[in-house]
């Protein structure tokens, strides 16, 4: 019986590891893409206004 909690606790702690580092990982990803988008938007804002002004 202690060796099953034991097992569970292990489970339950990598789960929430796993959660956890796929957060980051999204958050970060999310950061460094929303960057890029703001980048190229600034670099091309006269492009698209001209495009949208056609």
């Amino acid at each position: 019986m202690f060796v099953v909690v034991i097992i569970i606790c292990i489970t339950i702690i990598i789960i929430i590891m796993m959660v956890v580092v796929v957060v980051v990982l999204e958050s970060l990803y999310n950061r460094y893409t929303t960057a890029n988008a703001i980048t190229l938007a600034y670099a091309y804002h006269d492009d698209a206004a001209a495009l949208l002004l056609m």
